[in-house]
């Protein structure tokens, strides 16, 4: 099973309204940012967004 399908099997728990982004994108720019050294939210958010189209572009 590769990444993107693990986290596209994963439910998403969120109410409509915190619905913005679909959950396996957020999981892919947790894991990037993660894997980019970045440590917590706090840390990743900052570089999200202005990278939401880059990173569609990519997957």
């Amino acid at each position: 099973m590769s990444l993107d399908e693990l986290f596209k099997s994963i439910p998403d728990f969120r109410r409509d309204q915190g619905q913005r982004y679909e959950l396996d994108t957020v999981l892919w720019m947790i894991f990037l940012g993660v894997a980019s050294g970045y440590q917590g939210y706090w840390a990743i958010a900052p570089i999200c967004p202005g990278k939401w189209g880059l990173f569609y572009g990519l997957f």
